[in-house]
């Protein structure tokens, strides 16, 4: 996924950078991902619910970064939809959801990982991409 300009948002809003349309989402907070699809690392757990479209994230270890999933949002032909991430700033051991609406039947790429939001900006890809039917 190329790499974009990122805009600051308040907690729980989304987003977009004009030149892009890359989304920032900052998740609200949630106490369990429920019976949501789920992978996970030392660092970071992401899940995806597709009836409602929601990314749950976890932020599992306390280093100063924050856990994000990136996401891209793919028609079934291939083409980019949207793309963005969803933000878990809540600190380790908490869990955020962040509430979308992708384009139905279309392909969902996601990958977690986690950024450095109080310095440079650096993200560091710690699960995979993975793939799911929105």
């Amino acid at each position: 996924m190329a790499a974009a300009a990122l805009t600051v948002a308040a907690p729980g809003t989304a987003a977009a950078d004009g030149a892009y349309g890359y989304e920032v989402d900052y998740g609200t907070s949630v106490s369990t991902p429920g019976n949501a699809l789920c992978t996970f690392n030392a660092t970071v757990q992401v899940c995806f619910q597709p009836y409602g479209d929601k990314i749950y994230l976890k932020d599992k270890l306390a280093d100063g970064r924050s856990a994000v999933a990136v996401w891209e949002n793919q028609i079934v032909s291939g083409n980019l939809y949207r793309h963005g991430e969803c933000r878990n700033t809540r600190g380790a051991g908490t869990w955020v959801v962040c509430n979308k609406n992708y384009y139905e039947g279309s392909i969902l790429l996601i990958k977690a990982g986690t950024r450095d939001l109080s310095g440079d900006g650096s993200y560091s890809a710690e699960i995979p991409t993975y793939s799911e039917i929105a």
